[in-house]
């Protein structure tokens, strides 16, 4: 027997509702009898729609992709970064530093960047 919303509470129909466009409508839907999917689908394309003429779309892509493009690019420099200070005894001292309590760790770090920029690797 199918699953009720009143059998379960949790099961109850997903309501989308449109807010920016100003439209507030509820749309009821039903993914097992398909009831409203087609009408959410269009409210959908019209928020599409809406979001692309305000340019918020294209300003959500952007922002996304800078994203990507940081997180990436923070990857490989850290990879680069860890595999060229791994076995650099100055590297080690300032550890031992730290580990001591002599320096703290975000001088350490500074003193590890700032000698990097130095030598050329940015």
């Amino acid at each position: 027997m199918p699953a009720t919303t009143s059998a379960l509470p949790s099961a109850n129909p997903i309501v989308g509702v449109v807010r920016k466009t100003g439209i507030e409508r509820p749309t009821p839907t039903t993914g097992w009898s398909r009831k409203g999917i087609e009408e959410l689908a269009d409210k959908l394309d019209e928020h599409r729609a809406y979001i692309d003429a305000e340019g918020t779309l294209v300003e959500r892509r952007r922002r996304n992709l800078m994203n990507e493009v940081l997180a990436i690019a923070t990857y490989r420099m850290r990879r680069e970064l860890e595999a060229s200070v791994r076995e650099d005894p100055e590297v080690r001292e300032l550890l031992d530093r730290v580990v001591s309590r002599e320096l703290d760790p975000a001088s350490a770090a500074t003193t590890i960047l700032e000698a990097r920029v130095a030598a050329g690797g940015a």
